[in-house]
């Protein structure tokens, strides 16, 4: 949900990738009773606004009191100021749309001054090419013409079928912030050469700022991404009084260990995934506020900071939430410092979960003050609304409506009850029903004729006299209704990776016999344990297909697909017919030697033993990393398949086992950390375990980092960080290894340190990482005698440095990749001089000199040499 245009939000969070539907789960709540409707917290209303809609996704209150709904399928639908009824004709419908699974429309965003540009931007998957794109459109009073799109920004490779985030807004600076999913591939959200998992952050026409912590113009970097490792953030919000954005992230499948985060965004952060989730120690940024599922399906549906007048006082600021799976809304109150302060539940007011508040996946304020969400209804054609809660100075009452029968051949005469309805205070009620045939009674319980056959929809309004409340609509279905049948595939047939499921199927109605291929529609559903994804919808015709792809969404616990045709017959009454497909499934077990460590299957990092189920055919990577438990470092020796450490794997049609054995090494000797996340003072914290917090020096800016939230900033004349002597770094040592992250912004002439350190007034370094003349330069000096190497460094982007000595070798990396290596024996000296970062000083009180102009980010020293895959390691953001 976001805030709408008027208060300068721009916050339009899309439900992106429809991924809601990848994590979410409908618990038995695809739709409403007839007779049921949601109980309000006190003083509030929740009533059902609109009904009729196609999988809606997302609301967008306009500046003038006009109301989009952003529909998945290529249709956004306008409802003018104050009617809860959409207009006939779309206000956008675009036809290069790829809307298989996850894709279609993700989300639109209100420029801020749409009131005078009528611009608007739209988050889609086209579908030529097959790319998530953003386009900015122009309207023209309650449509919009085609020819006004422009694309401003589109992704450089394919779109997969699902977690496509898709929050999008403009942030408080008039650029775009649009959040991305991971796309089935957990591992991209750690990288910052791809676009997936991430926060971008783009200008209006497209072009991308320059101030983006990760841009490097010409370098491997995306320049747009402002964030990272991310699963499914498919909603985010701007509260325009603070400038804060907030993301809601979507937790991963496993139920023991997934985890909904909230958070606030932060200039290059890393947020984690799929190292873990929620909070993860130094390097990676904590959420505002995060629950776990304790085995039970969840999916937080990111909202909005209510600034409305209608609401009472109390809420004004609070951050509104909701739960698409656990149908629930809440509220957070936040202090100055980013600081979570309160939790709430709002909708329902006990926190009850899986009540009947609808399939929420997107919120907004109305211009009204009032809350208006978007019910999925389990994605089933015409089943989703629109609903509203409003505030209310009396207590509304509570509205029950049933009717019998609910079907039947004209004449059919059916009673209505509003048995159950109530005010809670003891007032008197009146009652209005309209029975969607242009008649009304405001009898409590009429009786009702229908002589015309069709389906009506039909309508119960009670009034305490200040308040009145709508029930949700009864559908009657007056005359016979066709026959849907399903001719293939059978109910219960199975299937493997790399099939193909072709569907075909027949209807026929008693008056107009068999019914015509334009009168079929079928929808397809993947159903995973109580949350369900879209594959096909709207399709008409007799017969169909779908592949089931080698990769993807995995199939993991109870899955299927749901097969459903449709047929309408005469008069317009339907009748579907379900058969459900199930996946072939093998048991992979997964071991190590010795028991106890980590595998990533497809980026997800679990610990032996374990067993996954999956699709035979289906293809996984597997990856046995290097790790430390216990004090022991652990490095890959072989596969049982005899892969390499990381391989794809296809699963085979019956149970295995893979077995992953490790060699126990020499832990590193790690004795200096310095990640620069503080966030503010003048201490550098040491997470190696040493204690050798440094000191910033005549204040070293705090920039976003390149691992981790944070890095400094040093400008070449004054600025650096002093770490004092200690018994782990003044030891004389055989070998040694220093790292850091680095990113020069300007050329400087002469020596300029990184790492550094001086044996004594005027004796020479003992050993410096930094740049001579723009070139790179790791220098050793053991006794009297020195090697260093180097090569031509670059501007303006990220590099990772690491220097190592093994007693006999002198080697350089850049980038994780070895570049210069020369020979050099003996033993560096111990010495009592401070380590300095960003510059070099030959004694503990003596003026720094060679000082470096850029930034820096955790810079490391170990006690021996590093091999180059444990380098490879830290380039990748390993520890």
């Amino acid at each position: 949900m976001r805030m709408p245009a008027w208060f300068g939000t721009r916050l339009f969070d899309a439900l992106g990738t429809l991924v809601l539907l990848s994590l979410l789960v409908l618990s038995g709540v695809a739709g409403l009773p007839s007779a049921s409707r949601a109980t309000p917290p006190p003083g509030f209303v929740n009533e059902v606004y609109t009904t009729g809609l196609d999988q809606p996704l997302q609301v967008v209150p306009a500046p003038d009191g006009r109301i989009f709904v952003v529909q998945k399928a290529g249709i956004i639908r306008v409802l003018p100021t104050g009617s809860p009824t959409p207009l006939a004709q779309p206000f956008l419908s675009i036809t290069n749309l790829y809307t298989e699974h996850e894709a279609g429309i993700l989300t639109m965003a209100l420029a801020p001054d749409f009131a005078t540009t009528r611009q608007y931007y739209v988050y889609y998957t086209s579908l030529t090419p097959k790319r998530n794109r953003i386009s900015r459109f122009t309207a023209s009073g309650n449509t919009t013409s085609l020819a006004t799109e422009t694309v401003i920004w589109q992704d450089t490779v394919d779109a997969s079928n699902a977690h496509h985030g898709g929050g999008m807004l403009f942030g408080n600076d008039g650029k775009i912030y649009l959040t991305t999913g991971d796309q089935l591939t957990p591992a991209d959200s750690q990288l910052l050469t791809n676009t997936r998992g991430k926060v971008l952050r783009i200008n209006r026409n497209g072009t991308i700022p320059a101030d983006n912590p990760f841009h490097d113009g010409a370098g491997p970097n995306k320049d747009e991404i402002w964030a990272y490792g991310l699963r499914n953030p498919y909603r985010a919000s701007i509260d325009p009084v603070t400038g804060r954005i907030f993301i809601g992230n979507v937790g991963g499948n496993l139920q023991a260990t997934a985890v909904e985060q909230v958070h606030i965004l932060a200039r290059g952060a890393n947020y984690g995934w799929p190292t873990c989730e929620a909070s993860c120690g130094p390097g990676v940024a904590a959420p505002l506020y995060a629950y776990p599922h304790d085995g039970v399906q969840a999916a937080v549906i990111g909202g909005f900071v209510y600034r409305g007048r209608q609401f009472p006082a109390e809420y004004v600021g609070s951050y509104f939430f909701a739960d698409y799976a656990r149908n629930t809304i809440k509220r957070l109150t936040v202090d100055a410092m980013n600081q979570l302060t309160g939790v709430f539940n709002f909708e329902p007011a006990n926190g009850a979960i899986n009540g009947p508040y609808g399939n929420i996946n997107d919120l907004a304020m109305g211009v009204d003050g009032a809350i208006y969400y978007v019910d999925f209804a389990g994605g089933q054609p015409g089943a989703g609304k629109l609903r509203r809660i409003r505030a209310t100075a009396n207590q509304p009452p509570v509205v029950v409506a049933s009717a019998r029968p609910q079907a039947g051949d004209a004449p059919l005469t059916v009673a209505f009850s509003s048995a159950g309805s109530f005010d809670p205070r003891g007032a008197s009620l009146t009652y209005s029903w309209d029975f969607g045939d242009n008649s009304r009674s405001t009898a409590a319980n009429p009786s009702h004729t229908y002589n015309v056959r069709g389906p009506y929809s039909v309508r119960l309004t009670a009034s305490n006299g200040t308040n009145s409340v709508v029930s949700d609509p009864i559908t009657i279905n007056v005359g016979v209704p066709p026959v849907a049948t399903v001719t293939a595939p059978v109910s219960g047939a199975q299937f493997a990776a790399g099939d193909t499921i072709t569907f075909s199927g027949t209807g026929r109605d008693p008056t107009l016999g068999n019914l015509p291929a334009a009168a079929l529609e079928w929808t397809v559903s993947f159903r995973h344990e109580g949350h369900v994804h879209p594959v096909v919808s709207g399709l008409k015709g007799t017969t169909g297909s779908f592949a089931i792809g080698r990769t993807g969404h995995d199939y993991t616990g109870n899955t299927s697909y749901e097969i459903t045709l449709t047929a309408t017959g005469a008069n317009g009454l339907k009748a579907s017919q379900t058969v459900s497909v199930f996946p072939r499934k093998v048991n992979l077990s997964f071991a190590t030697a010795p028991a106890g460590l980590q595998l990533r299957v497809d980026g997800i990092p679990r610990t032996t033993p374990f067993v996954h189920d999956t699709l035979a055919g289906f293809q996984h990577v597997i990856e046995a990393p290097p790790q430390t438990v216990a004090g022991t470092r652990y490095t890959f020796t072989r596969w049982s398949d005899g892969g390499a450490a990381s391989h794809t794997i296809t699963a085979p049609q019956s149970a295995a086992t893979l077995t992953a054995t490790y060699s126990a090494v020499a832990v590193p000797a790690l004795v200096l950390r310095l990640p620069f996340d503080e966030g503010s003072g003048t201490t550098a914290l040491d997470v190696s375990g040493q204690r050798n917090n440094g000191t910033l020096v005549n204040a070293p800016t705090r920039v976003a980092g390149r691992i981790g939230s944070g890095a400094l900033a040093f400008n070449g004349t004054s600025r650096h960080v002093r770490v004092n002597g200690s018994t782990s770094l003044n030891k004389a040592r055989q070998a040694i290894t220093v790292t850091a992250w680095v990113l020069r912004t300007a050329n400087q002439t002469g020596w300029r340190a990184i790492v550094s350190r001086q044996e004594g007034t005027g004796g020479g370094d003992h050993f410096i990482l930094g740049f001579n003349n723009n070139n790179f330069r790791w220098l050793v000096k053991t006794g009297t005698v020195s090697a260093q190497l180097g090569g031509a460094a670059p501007l303006n982007r990220w590099i990772h440095l690491a220097g190592t000595y093994d007693g006999s070798t002198v080697k350089l990396y850049v980038d994780g990749v070895q570049q210069f290596s020369t020979p050099l024996t003996g033993t560096i000296a111990g010495s009592t001089n401070p380590i300095i970062i960003a510059g070099n000083i030959n004694a503990a009180g003596a003026a720094p000199g060679e000082l470096f102009l850029g930034r820096i980010d955790e810079p490391r020293i170990y006690d021996r040499a590093l091999s180059a895959s444990e380098i490879a390691v830290l380039v990748q953001g390993g520890s």
